[in-house]
């Protein structure tokens, strides 16, 4: 099997695993802004996402071990190394978001900030726009993906001090509170996981990470 075609089930792996994950989030997400009560049957497989990131790794270093990949190839492996470690951590996130969500369904609560909701709108897309960048290898919209986490860092702050205040004025309990900055704060870590996939993407096309020639 020559170096493309396996370059090819590489990234069809990926693309999958990725796909698999968008797929958890949205589920995960839509439980938690949704007025549904607390669904014990509601699953999220995370395990599918850990097969698959072992699957990648490992036909990377299949491909690096036997020493034949030139520059460009050897740019998208190393690029593929990175980005798996980021879709991984924002399946995990979307696992930990469920369960967060569970726990204040279970309290009879589901009151949440509004920016919340707008926060979460923008951070999907991220998400889902750092995967359409990288399956056409698209710069410009990799580009614009980082330039937005600066946006989602500043939602995270005002929400925590939103929800601080509303917690004082006994608006929500302490309890809540800590749920939702909890949620809020996986989704500013997803806002970061996805802007390092769209660094590796642009990376894996031209060469350059933050701005800096790597290989």
């Amino acid at each position: 099997m020559n170096i493309d075609a396996e370059l090819k089930i590489i990234t069809d792996s990926l693309y999958h695993m990725y796909d698999y994950t968008l797929n958890n989030l949205k589920v995960a997400l839509t439980y938690f802004l949704g007025r549904d009560n607390y669904d014990p049957n509601l699953k999220i497989d995370d395990d599918i996402i850990n097969d698959f990131e072992r699957d990648v790794e490992s036909l990377c270093m299949q491909i690096l071990l036997k020493e034949r990949a030139y520059a460009g190839d050897l740019r998208a492996i190393l690029g593929y190394l990175k980005l798996v470690e980021d879709i991984e951590r924002i399946a995990d996130q979307a696992y930990d978001i469920k369960n967060f969500a569970d726990d204040i369904k279970k309290n009879d609560r589901d009151d949440k900030v509004e920016e919340i909701n707008k926060m979460v709108d923008i951070v999907y897309s991220m998400v889902k726009e750092a995967f359409e960048a990288l399956v056409r290898m698209d710069v410009k919209t990799a580009d614009n993906i980082i330039k937005r986490d600066d946006i989602v860092d500043k939602m995270y702050l005002d929400i925590e001090n939103a929800l601080i205040e509303l917690t004082e004025k006994k608006v929500i309990t302490p309890y809540e509170s800590i749920k939702l900055i909890s949620v809020t704060k996986y989704l500013e870590r997803i806002a970061d996981q996805t802007t390092n996939i769209s660094e590796w993407t642009i990376y894996i096309v031209n060469g350059f990470h933050k701005d800096k020639v790597v290989i």
